[in-house]
């Protein structure tokens, strides 16, 4: 992150942890809180069949516990002081808005830190051989979830001259295996699904998509390579896409726009966490009676244990930053040679 994000955050009472300390557990009240790590790293773990299995190990300069905070749920994990000296800072939902406003470096961050975590999401699931689908509509924030939709359409409205796609049923967005390109897809009508092939040929959906909804939210972090496919059902969908370079510029222009994108995005990933839960509960059933092979990995893993984010999305940040500022010093130019030749 930019040195300058600290600075932002120095009227604020930092709080302090030594190693094995917990900063809190699985089930916890969110108390409105998300962390940013000023100093040390922290280790998030969560509970199955009574055993405390590693999530990830998160660095300085990174923040955690901003699902519990966007949803108002309880908190998913634990989370633990890795190391000695670990310095944290408390950021509440109003603190988080100002420091978006005042801060496009922090803000691009944010949003690039919550697309990392949702691809480690969606790697996890290579390691599946079967999926169970979720339905968004029955889960504790859904109406919220549901009002960001609504207002992610406002970010179209923003886009002169887009252009809209028309999807029949059947037809494939794109393909798991595909590299993800510089482009978000906004959904504008009609119904799609996400789903993945499994190796005994069996296609697995995972969730649906409706107006509103983000697709390949890995193309903010590059061309990685997709996990899953996504196609049109029921009728003809329409999607519009956006280079990311002129989201974030739009982004810039209106942060109550980014902080909808951003938690629509934490949602996002908060489904496929919950639908990852339930269908390795369903395989663990499954593997009790009959040996479940394991599914082939079109891009592996990441290990229980790996630190997320890192170097590479400060420096994504930095240009998108700087992006915004080209752009916005060419606008500033533009509009004064037109006013000079007016005059």
């Amino acid at each position: 992150m930019a040195p300058e994000s600290p600075n932002l955050l120095n009227h604020i009472q930092p709080i302090d942890y030594s190693r094995g300390q917990i900063i809190f557990r699985q089930g916890d009240p969110s108390k409105d809180q998300m962390f940013f790590i000023s100093k040390g790293s922290v280790v998030l773990s969560e509970t199955i069949d009574n055993k405390e299995c590693a999530i990830c190990r998160i660095g300085e300069n990174n923040f955690f516990g901003e699902m519990a905070l966007l949803t108002g749920g309880k908190r998913t994990a634990s989370a633990i002081a890795a190391t000695d000296g670990v310095r944290l800072i408390s950021l509440d939902s109003r603190i988080m808005e100002n420091m978006i406003q005042k801060n496009p470096k922090f803000m691009f961050r944010m949003l690039l830190t919550a697309a990392s975590r949702h691809y480690r999401e969606e790697l996890y699931f290579s390691k599946l051989f079967r999926f169970v689908k979720i339905d968004p509509s029955h889960l504790e924030f859904a109406a919220d979830y549901e009002h960001c939709r609504i207002h992610n359409l406002g970010v179209i409205s923003r886009i002169y001259g887009h252009l809209s796609n028309y999807y029949p049923p059947g037809k494939y967005l794109f393909h798991s295996g595909e590299p993800a390109s510089e482009k978000l897809w906004f959904v504008l009508q009609g119904k799609l699904v996400l789903c993945r092939t499994t190796r005994d040929g069996v296609e697995s959906e995972v969730r649906d998509y409706h107006p509103g909804d983000l697709l390949d939210l890995s193309s903010l972090i590059g061309s990685n390579l997709r996990v899953f496919s996504v196609k049109a059902v029921d009728d003809v969908a329409v999607l519009t896409s956006i280079d990311r370079n002129l989201l974030y510029r739009v982004l810039t222009l209106n942060p109550k726009l980014f902080f909808n994108v951003f938690k629509t995005i934490v949602y996002d990933f908060t489904i496929l966490s919950q639908c990852l839960k339930i269908s390795k509960e369903a395989e663990a059933n499954l593997s009790s009676t009959e040996p479940v092979a394991v599914a082939t990995a079109s891009a592996e893993a990441p290990s229980d244990s790996e630190e997320v984010n890192g170097e590479g999305l400060d420096h994504l940040a930095e240009e998108a930053s700087k992006a915004c500022e080209e752009s916005s010093e060419k606008s500033e130019s533009a509009e004064r040679a037109e006013t000079a030749a007016n005059s």
